[in-house]
């Protein structure tokens, strides 16, 4: 994967950069032995003034005409993590919260098994469920909300683990219990 920023403050600035990165990664070809697929490529532009909305428009337009296969949106997919043109983390952190359900299911009736120890129980949680919950939002800054939704999905879990135990207690409790960190520590 290659994965690339640029910074250009016209419309005509960033296909013109587009367009001398495809001529590089032709001479590329015929040196290295690497070629592009063009409907892998994933274009997102983030102008920003007053004619912001209008220069993503046209940036758009442009960029459909010359590679008609690329995906242009305000998200790119680079390495596994979702990047907005916005610099949001929403779509990576739904990846994630999706990630995480995703481990949890498969495990099924693991975590209502009354013969598993609870210990056994929490180690499975940490290798992955949390794992999938937070892999890769180290690199990021997330804001207090989003660190916050991502506490509520862990706590929704910890408490499923503990089953009726954990009613009645503080969600400090039930981690102190378990012995599981809060998702920013």
């Amino acid at each position: 994967d290659l994965g690339q920023i640029n910074l250009v403050s016209t419309v005509e600035g960033a296909v013109e950069r587009l367009i001398a990165e495809v001529k590089e990664m032709a001479a590329l070809e015929h040196t290295v032995g690497i070629k592009q697929n063009t409907s892998k490529w994933q274009i997102m532009a983030n102008f920003v003034g007053k004619r912001r909305n209008i220069d993503t428009t046209d940036f758009n337009q442009r960029v459909r005409e010359l590679w008609p296969t690329a995906k242009i949106g305000p998200t790119a997919l680079h390495l596994g993590a979702r990047y907005q043109a916005d610099g949001g983390n929403d779509a990576e952190l739904a990846a994630r919260i999706e990630s995480a359900k995703t481990a949890w299911s498969k495990m099924g009736g693991l975590w209502a098994a009354s013969e598993i120890p609870l210990t056994h129980k929490l180690m499975v949680y940490k290798a992955l469920v949390r794992s999938a919950l937070v892999s890769g939002l180290s690199a990021r800054v997330l804001r207090t909300s989003e660190l916050k939704r991502l506490e509520i999905e862990q706590m929704k879990y910890l408490r499923r683990i503990m089953q009726g135990d954990a009613l009645g207690h503080t969600n400090k409790m039930v981690r102190a219990f378990l012995k599981c960190p809060t998702v920013p520590s």
